[in-house]
């Protein structure tokens, strides 16, 4: 009866693939041949003053809310009309027998409330979001990472919602995969730090089970602002509700491919929201003493990030599942080599 074990494990991953979850990525590609970097860290203790700019969440009237809200719901009753149900929730289990049609992910982006799941509400449209610099320690230790994807590449699984502008946006993967070096390939290698001074909002050992759990830390200075670390076996005493420093160590990656893990910097994430209503680049979001560590490694903001309009104008074409697999998936393209 193994084979009957086997088909029920391929089942969970692929409903696990279209609903948040993270079954294994394909392995990216090879980077060319690199010394391995110093194991020298990062500075754990990094610390900058208060980011100049807090996001615009708060500025919007009520009455704009309400309108664009009202425009995203209208939106969702058309798209619930040519899927032939009545409510977000019973649209689900149409959109999986029918293969997640383009209407159906696009039903998702308008009522998601996390995890790719539907939602009974609409995420308000037209809500911006602004830059500032509340990351004040790097997320990873340089010396244990050889490469990063690109905000918004083809590799991994697709990730999307709303942009800052308040957008939805489809077909692409809106955070960043770290691959680790040789040294530090393999579960519990490659440690993972508290980006700012924050709270542990949310761990949920579910969403990317059986490879470690999907971790939230809210920052201190803005609470609303959020980054979700995916397949993180936490340390002790990293609990829900504790509060943490920038740069202290969160826990050590548990990657399906023994070295490719992810991260992603949001709005609004929690244990019942894990997918942000906002995402953005985390490298948007760094300060100036962070950007240079990077920097001197060859990442940069500028080269990290693809634009809404080039994604665009060269979709991922991901499966209609919105799990793994895009054609593009192995380009080198999706990927910037650190020195």
């Amino acid at each position: 009866m193994a084979w009957l074990g086997k088909l029920f494990t391929s089942i969970a991953l692929i409903i696990g693939s279209m609903f948040g979850g993270h079954a294994a990525s394909a392995p990216p590609p090879a980077p060319p041949t690199i010394p391995v970097p110093s194991s020298a860290g990062l500075n754990a203790s990094t610390s900058v003053g208060s980011s100049a700019t807090s996001h615009a969440a708060q500025g919007n009237s009520g009455a704009k809310t309400k309108a664009a809200s009202h425009v995203a719901q209208s939106e969702a009753d058309i798209l619930m009309n040519q899927i032939g149900c009545t409510n977000p929730g019973s649209c689900a289990a149409i959109c999986v027998v029918e293969g997640f049609p383009d209407a159906c992910r696009k039903l998702r982006a308008l009522t998601d409330t996390g995890g790719g799941n539907y939602g009974t509400g609409v995420v308000s449209q037209g809500q911006t979001y602004g830059a500032d610099a509340v990351v004040t320690a790097s997320p990873v230790d340089l010396g244990e990472i050889q490469q990063v994807s690109k905000y918004r590449s083809c590799f991994g699984h697709t990730y999307v919602s709303n942009d800052t502008d308040g957008i939805p946006e489809l077909d692409r993967s809106m955070k960043h995969y770290f691959q680790s070096t040789p040294a530090f390939t393999g579960v519990d290698k490659t440690k993972e730090m508290a980006p700012f001074d924050g709270t542990v909002t949310a761990i949920n050992g579910a969403l990317d089970a059986p490879f470690g759990s999907q971790v939230v830390v809210a920052a201190s200075a803005d609470p609303s602002e959020t980054v979700v670390f995916f397949h993180l076996d936490p340390s002790a005493g990293i609990t829900e509700g504790v509060a943490v420093k920038a740069g202290q160590v969160l826990g050590y990656t548990d990657p399906p491919d023994g070295a490719t893990f992810d991260i992603a910097f949001g709005w609004n994430a929690s244990a019942a929201h894990p997918i942000p209503q906002a995402l953005d680049s985390i490298f948007n979001h760094m300060a100036a003493d962070v950007l240079a560590q990077y920097a001197a490694k060859g990442l940069t903001p500028e080269n990290i990030v693809i634009s809404k309009a080039a994604r665009d104008a060269a979709t991922c074409n991901y499966p209609p599942n919105g799990g793994i697999g895009s054609p593009l998936g192995g380009s080198a393209d999706n990927w910037v080599v650190l020195k």
